[in-house]
């Protein structure tokens, strides 16, 4: 079987070859199908394919770290190399996160509350940037950043494991 390449395509009067094959089942969809690669078995190992996840959240479990705030892994492992994984942090009181660096690039969600989040080797608070509910941050790998999170804050970080903190010495 070939695999198939989507090209997202607006077409005018013009119906694809591929459209053509189907019986013009995809005349009005907007995609035309370019086939492209050899004939290729599934590379996808079903037996050890990952399984479905689904995290209800009254069912995570938080560990608390210290005083100031507590995670849950919701998928992954963030301290295996190579992992993807996505992890929630819960902040109990104010706090901030003094600059520093990540050898992987840091997606970030804020889920609950606001965070500000800046750039730079040294904390400052004019340099942070707010970021409400919803917001969303990709940070650089060795990007130097520094956060201040607000009480009640949830923010969700996905990325690929291990999840390293370089704290930059003032």
């Amino acid at each position: 079987m070939l695999r198939d390449e989507v090209l997202l395509h607006l077409r005018g009067a013009q119906a694809s070859s591929r459209d053509e094959e189907l019986g013009g089942q995809n005349a009005n969809s907007g995609l035309q199908y370019r086939p492209s690669g050899p004939e290729m078995d599934n590379p996808v190992d079903s037996e050890n394919a990952r399984i479905a996840t689904v995290a209800q959240v009254e069912q995570l479990q938080w560990l608390r770290q210290g005083d100031e705030y507590e995670t849950t892994v919701l998928s992954g492992d963030p301290e295996k190399s190579g992992d993807f994984y996505v992890m929630r942090y819960r902040i109990l009181i104010a706090c901030d996160v003094a600059p520093h660096w990540h050898p992987e690039d840091e997606h970030a969600t804020v889920i609950a509350s606001e965070i500000s989040l800046g750039f730079g080797e040294k904390f400052s608070a004019d340099a942070l940037r707010s970021l409400k509910a919803g917001s969303y941050a990709l940070i650089p790998r060795q990007q130097p950043h520094f956060t201040h999170y607000a009480a009640g804050s949830v923010v969700q970080v996905h990325g690929i494991g291990p999840l390293v903190v370089n704290y930059i010495d003032p």
